[in-house]
């Protein structure tokens, strides 16, 4: 098993219950599955719930 397959089996794994957070899971599936580079598809993933934390962390404040 490559690392890619490894990353994608962990990637299934999680549940989540927002359905934007389960969209960014399965867009980097998707990406691994057409052949994208591991470190860019994480690189991806950590930017998009970095984002959605700010955001909510955001709304919090105002």
């Amino acid at each position: 098993m490559n690392s890619s397959q490894s990353l994608r089996r962990k990637l299934e794994t999680i549940h989540l219950e927002k359905s934007y957070e389960l969209d960014i899971l399965n867009a980097a599936i998707n990406k691994l599955d057409n052949g994208e580079n591991e470190f860019t598809v994480l690189k991806e993933v950590k930017a998009k719930f970095r984002k959605l934390a700010l955001n909510k962390n955001y709304r919090k404040k105002c």
